[in-house]
């Protein structure tokens, strides 16, 4: 159907018009299919086909209109000598090569110098949005994703806690694991990535018991209408590297920008804002690949590095282990987890994103994530939440690893076979079920723990799957019930964190605590933070681990922390 528009007839779909009134957004307020002018007024939104769809109008307080400039200057003038005003506008911009046109969020935004594009709303197969270009009557014709179109169509004031949180699909993102590194939120496990840039949001906690309050200030970022990008890790997500102690205060970053990947290959943006502030799609597009590109190193490499150990291997070895030891044969425990620390000093800053991509080369498997100068590749789940259901991969018994094909397979299959360790695994599987039951209508543990086998050692592992009951909790909700695990605490707990806080001699700060991310709907994942390190400037700590039962050999156990430390002094110190 051809409508006159600039003089010219052209086949469109979109119609330019004003607002009157706020209850003027929306279908409602403007005839589907009807062409500009033809109401004998101004129209209440760009209107299409698809009578759910509205399209926001060009803002061209400052603008120049190419063939547009008769029609739409005219009426802008006619609008404001009336007391309206133009509610939103687009703006047509690439996004790593797509070109879309991007809405505005309850906020006049001035255009200038931009050409305004006709654009009809596409969804491909399988609801991914694919960018389509072509011409007519000289026009530029531009098919784009309809988030672009349909989002933040709303005024000021209609969400909660004055944030909110915009999410598109998108056709490509940069390699998140590389740009998360850089930006200093990154989160990667199994094929699902999450990058994210500055702070949008903090919700501060005084302790763990803060964390079901933290789940409710999460909700209060409102999710907008029209995103349409959906599921786990989309709108408003926290990112959060808890302390090992659950009397410490911790916190939770809702990231300005936020670009993700899940594992069938679905990619994403969120932007979080003011609701009163102009959301530029591709401005934050820019901003965050910006970051992604910028070099690894940025600086002069450290050429000197000094390392300490918090507490000397012999004593930590004989007085330590074998404290502990004695105190479990004594009865009065049945495992302790006991850690070392240590502190390494370097003449230049360490750059933590070439640190990571030294742990993805080394650790592919393992779970990547680097929360506020917090990071690590660690082997272990605590807790995952998808909608209902639950999963969690306790590691707990651990080997060293041979260069030698022969000697590491004996490895790997004595570890599996030592009643020491199996029993020392079993404590956690056990607990971790008892645990998890409330939360479920069923959960269940495969049946013999399998070997997780990593660069530098081998673990006993058991995966975990529930079914949460109804309404199901939160993931921060199970990470609360569930930290710390016998893994990394021992058994019984109150019994075995006093241990620790006294033989220790150190403060574990972030060190074997829940690192990981949760969404506004309660989904989320979190790792046990270990092979993990605290960087700051020139100074890195690190801790390493071990289980002590009734059976353990003290010098085995200095030397399994020795194997454990590598995965992160490795990706440190390279002279």
């Amino acid at each position: 159907m051809g409508h006159g528009v600039g003089g010219k007839s052209v086949d469109s779909t979109v119609y330019l018009s004003f607002q009157n009134a706020p209850q003027g957004i929306g279908p409602q307020g403007a005839t589907v299919g009807q062409p500009h002018g033809d109401r004998g007024g101004p129209s209440r939104g760009f209107c299409t086909q698809d009578p759910r769809r509205v399209i926001p109008p060009v803002d061209f307080t400052s603008f120049e209109c190419c063939s547009f400039g008769t029609a739409f200057g005219a009426n802008h003038s006619e609008a404001l000598a009336a007391g309206e005003r133009p509610q939103f506008g687009y703006e047509r911009h690439e996004i790593g090569g797509t070109r879309i046109a991007l809405g505005r969020i309850g906020h006049l935004h001035l255009v200038d110098h931009v050409q305004p594009v006709l654009v009809t709303p596409k969804v491909s197969e399988g609801g991914l949005n694919t960018p389509e270009r072509g011409r007519h009557d000289g026009a530029e014709r531009l098919v784009h994703s309809p988030i672009v179109a349909e989002s933040s169509l709303f005024p000021p004031g209609r969400y909660r806690g004055g944030v909110i949180a915009t999410t598109i699909w998108m056709d490509t993102v940069p390699d998140l694991v590389a740009l998360g590194a850089r930006t200093g939120l990154l989160w990667s496990r199994d094929g699902a990535q999450l990058a994210g840039l500055g702070e949008a949001f903090r919700i501060e906690l005084t302790s763990f018991d803060d964390l079901n309050d933290a789940t409710a200030k999460l909700t209060t970022i409102g999710s907008d209408p029209a995103s349409t990008a959906t599921g786990p890790g989309t709108g408003a997500v926290a990112f959060g590297a808890l302390p090992f102690n659950r009397q410490e205060a911790g916190a939770l970053v809702v990231p300005e920008i936020l670009l993700g990947r899940a594992p069938d290959g679905r990619r994403w943006m969120t932007v979080v804002a003011a609701d009163d502030d102009p959301v530029d799609l591709a401005a934050a597009f820019e901003r965050i690949t910006a970051v992604g590109d910028r070099p690894v190193p940025t600086g002069p490499e450290p050429t000197s590095f000094d390392l300490v150990s918090t507490l000397s291997p012999e004593i930590w070895r004989d007085e330590v282990v074998g404290f502990a030891k004695s105190q479990i044969a004594a009865g009065d425990l049945n495992k302790a987890v006991l850690a070392r620390e240590l502190v390494l000093r370097t003449d230049h800053p360490i750059d933590t994103a070439q640190t990571i991509d030294r742990l993805r080369r080394s650790y592919p498997t393992a779970i990547l994530f680097s929360i506020d100068g917090f990071i690590g590749a660690s082997p272990e789940l605590l807790v995952s939440r998808t909608y209902r259901t639950v999963r969690a991969h306790p590691l707990a018994g651990t080997a060293p690893r041979s260069s030698d094909l022969a000697e590491d397979q004996l490895m790997a299959q004595s570890l599996l076979g030592s009643s020491k360790d199996r029993a020392e695994h079993r404590i956690t599987i056990d607990w971790l079920l008892d645990t998890l039951l409330p939360f479920c209508s069923f959960v269940d543990a495969e049946p013999e723990p399998t070997i997780v086998s990593l660069a530098n050692v081998h673990h006993l592992g058991t995966r975990v799957e529930g079914r949460l009951s109804s309404p199901p909790a939160g993931v921060l909700e199970l990470v609360g019930a569930l930290h710390p695990t016998p893994a990394v605490g021992g058994q019984p707990q109150a019994k075995a964190l006093e241990l620790i806080t006294a033989l220790e001699r150190m403060d574990r700060n972030r060190y074997a605590g829940p690192a990981g991310w949760v969404d506004s709907a309660g989904n989320g994942e979190f790792a046990v933070g270990i092979r993990s390190a605290q960087v700051c400037g020139t100074e890195a700590r690190i801790w390493a681990g071990v289980g002590v039962v009734e059976h353990s050999d003290p010098a085995a156990e200095l030397a399994e922390t020795r194997s454990k430390l590598q995965a992160m002094l490795s990706a440190l110190v390279r002279p």
